[in-house]
């Protein structure tokens, strides 16, 4: 496959315990065709500071500031300035390890998705499979939708071209279930879907951070 940018959004808020660790892990990848859009959704912290100074150092950081409007509206600001031909979204208190883009990647599907592991080291690991017209596609929801990862965007990949033409996005007046609807709707216009069986994404149990 050839090397695609891969757009990496990152929404910024109350993180500065974590923000170093977060962009440090993005910054490492072994895939280097990336872009880090960081989101500073009106963080009352250092964050701003933080992600400005990385942005000064390496030319692949997007830094945008905006004021505070939760997590979606900083998500939906940072899908309006990516450029990548892939979308992946990482919360900004959780990391991902060297290789995360490049396991993800190799699949070749229009939605790829990836399992999880938490800092108390549990862990969510599929199994690798694929899904293929609409019959399949309701299989996969069929089969799929009662465990956290459908929940959740994080550990995955999607297409920004499927992104952009049907203009999906997040719901900012929802408070929860707001990565499920998004889920949902970006499934209405798949037409393969493709598991791996990584784990190469690192959800920070117990957070404390506050969305808005």
């Amino acid at each position: 496959m050839r090397r695609t940018l891969v757009s990496i959004i990152v929404p910024v808020y109350k993180a500065e315990k974590y923000i170093h660790r977060c962009i440090d892990s993005l910054l490492a990848q072994t895939y280097k065709n990336i872009e880090v859009v960081l989101v500073d959704d009106g963080s009352p912290d250092n964050c701003g500071a933080i992600c400005d100074e990385y942005s000064s150092k390496d030319n692949r950081i997007k830094v945008i500031h905006q004021k505070n409007g939760g997590v979606s509206a900083a998500r939906n600001t940072g899908i309006a300035h990516s450029r990548g031909e892939w979308i992946a979204f990482v919360d900004a208190d959780d990391k991902v390890k060297n290789d995360y883009i490049e396991k993800l990647i190799t699949k070749d599907s229009d939605w790829i998705i990836g399992g999880y592991r938490d800092t108390n080291n549990n862990y969510c690991q599929l199994k690798e499979d694929s899904y293929s017209g609409t019959d399949r596609l309701v299989h996969y929801f069929q089969e799929h939708q009662k465990y956290l990862f459908t929940n959740t965007i994080w550990g995955k990949l999607y297409s920004s071209s499927i992104i952009n033409k049907y203009k999906i996005k997040f719901n900012s007046c929802l408070r929860f279930s707001e990565d499920l609807i998004f889920n949902l709707h970006y499934l209405l216009y798949c037409n393969a879907i493709s598991l791996s069986c990584t784990t190469n994404y690192i959800y920070t149990a117990d957070r404390c951070m506050e969305e808005k």
